[in-house]
């Protein structure tokens, strides 16, 4: 029975310390990737825009030094795999990528014919990124065109898409 009881007194003082934070991310050390475009490269494989957003000037209300600047910024790397293009990317940002707020997936006309399974080959790999992203084909322009263009009313351009596309899709059943 002592046996028993001192065991069960063990696993109780050492389970706290069993808990802690062992795979913690800081906010400030993560770039919030909202929007993906890729198309084909002119010198590798893969051109990738990344659209992330600058949480500071996304801010509602009125903070001192809040929304002054774009609620976005673009960076773009190249590569002959998406992975390759992504580790090229974070030698740009001064952050980690963090995919899993990833809502909108732009993927040009020309990569859509021909490359299709390699980047959901790529996407699927990645455990962060959602499942329940909105891939759109861009037909006539650049996934990076489409990644990189701002919005009016909303102040982040991959949700002012996302939206419409929700709503286009209510309409269209």
């Amino acid at each position: 029975m002592k046996k028993c009881i001192s065991i069960f007194l063990l696993i109780v003082l050492i389970l706290p310390t069993l808990s802690a934070c062992w795979n913690q991310k800081e906010l400030t050390d993560l770039a919030f990737v909202m929007a993906m475009g890729i198309d084909k490269g002119k010198t590798k494989k893969f051109d990738v825009s990344f659209q992330i957003v600058n949480p500071g000037n996304v801010s509602s209300g009125q903070q001192s030094g809040g929304g002054q600047g774009l609620p976005i910024a673009i960076f773009k790397s190249s590569g002959n795999t998406l992975t390759e293009a992504a580790r090229n990317a974070t030698k740009k940002v001064s952050r980690q990528l963090y995919y899993a707020h990833t809502n909108l997936l732009v993927i040009s006309e020309e990569i859509a014919k021909t490359q299709m399974l390699n980047v959901f080959d790529a996407l699927e790999r990645d455990p962060v990124f959602r499942t329940t992203t909105y891939i759109v084909i861009s037909r006539n322009t650049s996934a990076d065109v489409v990644v990189s263009s701002l919005s009016l009313l909303d102040k982040l351009p991959a949700n002012k898409i996302t939206k419409e596309l929700q709503i286009n899709g209510k309409h269209a059943w």
